[in-house]
């Protein structure tokens, strides 16, 4: 009998449960080097642009990706964030399928994302070709992914692929019984859904300290970690190519939403249509369609807020550019262009920043109240009275109050900014008794 397909997805995605929010979701993908995935990227956010999604892409980067790959995706709406990479324990000396496959391990530290409830993980390779958006809805709790292929010749040292098992067609080959217990369902790690939690994301690097490296990397050890939680979902949102030569019964094409440009000679960037299979029909096809996208100026990204150019507003732009909040650039005129993240600012559960703009005044921070009376138990000690003095004599020092203020002038394109911003809850501002 084959697994249990999520198929609630398929036959009734408005039936489902809402859960996620414009605010606390969003798709996520990795970049690392200087090599040319980063035209992937760019593909896949105007591909979930073609697709209407009204989510934001955020790109996990390592340092050594270049400083103009990084404008260009900017350029095209990601949000860039940059991470440091994991490595899998020291002196393990593993033969992975690619050798790349070692700095996959740093896809681990999405789970640090926090500030999104709900992230959909997405391969550079990949594109998003109909809508999925309603995937963020699923019931929290689980790990969503789609089964992998055993048949390809990467997974030929592995006992399934040795006796012609796949997990895709479990009952044309049976697994043996004198080979002990069927092998648990095995998800491809290019697209999965999945929630950042602080807690996971620290057992996922303690866990990873005392786990060997194995043949796939990061996305075995994902298989390990999450096995008691995974839930497939059907092929649709995670095609990979290799599964219309292996198991094309299980495949409609007009179905697909998604498709994963991991075959040998698939990348629609270096195609040459040269490799083995690479000269199919279908393959021609969808590789076409890559390019059509990514082709598409109509699909670039096109929400920026225009503002007047005085020196105090770039100033302010450059403030909100420096906190993650925005992203400008210069236009050919005098003009800057504005993109504001509005529904991507990240969420702080204490630290709540409140923007007060005023006639000729800075923005300024809340005020928070202290309550320290001296009277609950041990607060009466010296030592305690001696650090909240300290504490005090911080907060009362007014040489260091927050010089840097930006004061802005008042023309209507500005205002137009800051009701933006303020209806995105980025910040508050109400004007004084003048006119300003």
């Amino acid at each position: 009998m084959a697994p249990h397909i999520t198929n609630t997805l398929a036959n009734n995605t408005n039936s489902l449960v809402k859960q996620g929010s414009i605010s606390s979701c969003a798709y996520v993908t990795f970049l690392a080097g200087d090599g040319d995935y980063w035209k992937g990227v760019v593909g896949l956010a105007k591909g979930l642009r073609k697709a209407q999604s009204k989510y934001p892409l955020v790109v996990a980067i390592l340092p050594d990706v270049p400083e103009d790959h990084r404008k260009i995706l900017v350029s095209q709406g990601c949000i860039v964030r940059e991470i440091e990479p994991v490595h899998p324990p020291e002196n393990q000396d593993t033969q992975f399928a690619m050798a790349y496959y070692v700095i996959n391990y740093s896809k681990l530290r999405i789970w640090e994302f926090v500030e999104y409830s709900k992230m959909i993980y997405l391969d550079g390779d990949i594109q998003v070709f109909n809508n999925i958006d309603h995937l963020f809805d699923m019931p929290g709790g689980y790990f969503y992914a789609v089964m992998d292929c055993f048949c390809e010749k990467t997974w030929s040292n592995s006992p399934q692929y040795k006796i012609g098992y796949c997990q895709q067609c479990p009952d044309k080959v049976k697994w043996p019984a004198e080979m002990g217990a069927k092998p648990p369902l095995y998800f491809n790690a290019g697209m999965f859904v999945y929630e950042p939690n602080l807690s996971t994301y620290h057992d996922l690097l303690e866990t990873l300290k005392v786990t060997p490296p194995t043949l796939f990397a990061e996305q075995d050890f994902l298989n390990m970690f999450f096995r008691d939680v995974y839930k497939p979902i059907p092929s649709d949102y995670n095609l990979v190519l290799a599964m219309l030569w292996r198991h094309p019964e299980n495949i409609n094409l007009d179905k697909v939403k998604v498709v994963h440009y991991c075959a040998a000679g698939s990348k629609p960037w270096r195609y040459t249509g040269k490799e083995e299979n690479m000269d199919r029909e279908d393959i021609k096809m969808l590789v076409q369609n890559w390019w059509d996208i990514y082709n598409d100026e109509s699909l670039d990204y096109k929400n920026p807020v225009v503002a007047s150019a005085g020196s105090d507003l770039q100033q302010l732009l450059a403030a909100l550019h420096e906190a993650g909040v925005a992203h400008y650039f210069t236009a050919p005129s005098a003009a800057y262009l504005l993109i504001v993240d509005i529904p991507y600012i990240f969420k702080w559960d204490i630290v709540i920043l409140n923007l007060l703009v005023t006639l000729g005044g800075p923005f300024i921070p809340p005020l928070g109240s202290w309550r320290y009376t001296g009277k609950e138990e041990n607060k009466d000690r010296e030592d305690i009275k001696m650090l909240v003095q300290k504490w005090r004599d911080i907060y009362n020092d007014e040489c260091l109050d927050y010089k840097n203020t930006v004061v802005a002038s008042t023309g209507s394109d500005l205002q137009q900014l800051l009701a933006a911003l303020h209806e995105a809850g980025v910040a508050h501002y109400f004007t004084a008794p003048s006119a300003a």
